[in-house]
């Protein structure tokens, strides 16, 4: 859920969204509440890559203007959740009681492509992709351009063999890793099997990948400012090259 108040102001409350750029291309990352701060980036073409389908994770969509513009063109990557096409998960959020405007009465034009084996690429960026550790299924992915990379694992609960050896390889070598971090050490055994990671998990994953930097994300919503603060130094002292994702955050690999 998206947060606000003094306690939340430095990392900010949006849920998650990420732009990928390289040279000219564009690529979205999830459509959580962020996702409406890459309305004024002026392209036409909109590639989206989903990790899964859970309302954070696309609650944006309803609000992102040029989905509602004519000229616009999305097309949307992603697993199909069990029992539904990926074209029925997007549209399953844009349906009467839970929003007033269906899928089919916006302007844009839409494509959904489901993911199959192996890389793909999509305007000179290269993307692999691997299923990880989630309560209805999760994609990781990795970009990359010009020897450059950088993986985004979400949500990604660590301790399932068959998806952390997925990660790992998925994330050999990447400049960048952004890893789920929602749990410390100290709460997680409650939230066990709910579908997420430990700081510690994560600092794992990065040193056993060999990733040059780390960041934090999925960060629990009443998780505040100085507290993130607090798990990013008891990570760096596992790790050096720490951050925790924030609002608004560049990252350049």
């Amino acid at each position: 859920m998206p947060v606000s108040g003094d306690n939340y102001a430095r990392y900010g409350g949006s849920t998650t969204s990420f732009t990928v750029t390289a040279g000219q291309t564009l690529l979205l990352v999830d459509c959580g509440t962020a996702l409406v701060k890459a309305a004024d980036f002026g392209v036409n073409e909109w590639p989206v890559f989903m990790t899964h389908y859970h309302f954070d994770h696309i609650q944006g969509l309803q609000f992102f203007r040029p989905f509602y513009e004519e000229g616009n063109s999305f097309t949307f990557y992603g697993h199909h959740p069990e029992g539904m096409s990926l074209q029925e998960a997007i549209a399953t959020t844009f349906k009467p009681p839970f929003f007033p405007v269906a899928v089919e009465e916006t302007q844009s034009t839409k494509k959904y492509v489901e993911l199959e084996e192996g890389p793909l690429t999509v305007g000179g960026i290269d993307i692999s992709h691997a299923r990880l550790h989630h309560p209805q299924g999760v994609v990781g992915y990795r970009f990359s351009h010009s020897g450059s990379s950088i993986v985004i694992a979400s949500d990604h609960e660590a301790g399932d063999l068959a998806s952390d050896a997925a990660l790992k390889e998925l994330a050999d070598g990447a400049d960048i890793l952004i890893h789920d971090a929602q749990y410390t050490p100290e709460d997680y055994e409650p939230h066990r099997g709910w579908g997420h990671s430990t700081w510690e998990d994560a600092v794992t994953m990065a040193s056993d990948a060999g990733v040059r930097s780390l960041v934090l994300t999925s960060h629990d919503p009443w998780r505040t400012d100085d507290q993130i603060d607090d798990i990013v130094e008891r990570a760096r002292a596992r790790f050096p090259d720490v951050s925790a994702a924030h609002e608004g955050m560049v990252i350049t690999a």
